[in-house]
């Protein structure tokens, strides 16, 4: 079965972006291999379009047009019994620059930063929260301090030898609800650069101490390293999630499916604690994104809906011998309209 993205859905407004998608969405595009998945509204985001960025450059994603689609977060969490130290997501870390590879063109780039007392984080979240079933891709790569701050000379070879990224951060791609109805991709610089987790949630089971089988996986051997441009897909549908390296098949989890309306949401952080690892004082980790491509259903047809943000929620931490986990707690400021149920 093939995805039929509705002809009359327009690439001309500011939410599909500057540029024509890499998929025609007049045409079938093919997922889920042999599931039935049928879209029927498809945005592309191309963060590569903004050719007067300069090396120098460092343009805030509120002030851009993406600030329609995407909202960089500013809540912080304060530490746990996993986690050193405070992290505080920051608009300022949510910024468009010049493409490394690229001179004529830019990237959009979440950065996290080790202060003495804390760490400065990046996250954005989509504007929309009742998403019900969707397949996004997201081309993207972590980086050095080195490969930003360097690209008035940048590289005429994307393929180049991976670049060594301070270990310590965690960056994040999540179709995420609450903390029992998420799936989630999650990249440690910690670990081997073709070495990637993959889960829905909870993965943990709090009574027993244990991981739960089933609900996650680890992937030691990518395609590409994560310090190379890769375009990362998950596609969700009814009963499945599948998670996809340039294209490549990782892994398929049935379990724990997200079940409800759900947002999409890009990360990079640390705490300093049994899951990330720790940064030196002063050290910066960058995620690149060239572009957005996403085609989903609402769960409403027909009507977007912002999502809307109620409350805090949190998993119990888990075994440090099963996985260097700390606990998801979203810190939610309160919305006056209500709450989704």
């Amino acid at each position: 079965m093939k995805i039929f993205i509705l002809p009359s859905l327009s690439l001309s407004t500011v939410a599909s972006s500057f540029a024509l998608p890499l998929h025609n969405p007049t045409k079938d595009i093919p997922i889920l291999g042999s599931d039935t998945a049928d879209f029927t509204h498809y945005k592309f985001w191309d963060f590569r379009a903004m050719s007067t960025v300069q090396n120098t450059t460092q343009i805030p994603l509120e002030h851009t047009p993406f600030n329609t689609a995407w909202e960089a977060q500013s809540w912080r969490r304060e530490p746990t019994g996993d986690s050193s130290w405070p992290m505080v997501n920051s608009k300022a870390n949510v910024f468009l620059t010049q493409h490394p590879d690229q001179p004529s063109s830019s990237i959009l780039v979440l950065r996290t930063t080790r202060f003495s007392n804390y760490f400065s984080t990046a996250e954005i979240e989509s504007r929309l929260g009742n998403y019900q079933h969707c397949s996004w891709r997201v081309r993207m790569r972590l980086m050095s301090q080195s490969t930003i701050s360097e690209n008035d000379s940048p590289s005429q070879d994307p393929g180049r030898a991976a670049e060594r990224v301070p270990p310590g951060a965690c960056a994040g791609m999540f179709i995420y609800r609450s903390a029992t109805c998420e799936s989630d991709l999650e990249i440690l610089t910690s670990d081997s650069q073709r070495t990637i987790h993959y889960a829905n949630q909870p993965d943990y089971d709090p009574v027993s101490d244990r991981m739960t089988p089933g609900f996650s996986r680890t992937v030691t051997d990518l395609p590409a390293p994560w310090t190379t441009w890769v375009t990362h897909r998950m596609d969700w549908a009814p009963g499945a999630t599948r998670w996809y390296a340039d294209d490549q098949l990782q892994t398929v989890i049935e379990l724990g499916v997200p079940d409800r309306p759900s947002l999409v949401a890009l990360n990079l952080w640390s705490d300093g604690g049994v899951w990330t690892g720790d940064m030196a004082v002063g050290q910066s980790v960058y995620l690149g994104i060239e572009w957005i491509e996403l085609a989903y259903n609402l769960s409403t047809p027909g009507l977007d809906v912002p999502f809307v943000r109620y409350r805090e929620e949190a998993l119990p931490s888990k075994n440090i011998g099963e996985r260097r986990g700390v606990p998801r707690i979203r810190a939610y400021k309160p919305d006056t309209k209500g709450s989704v149920s």
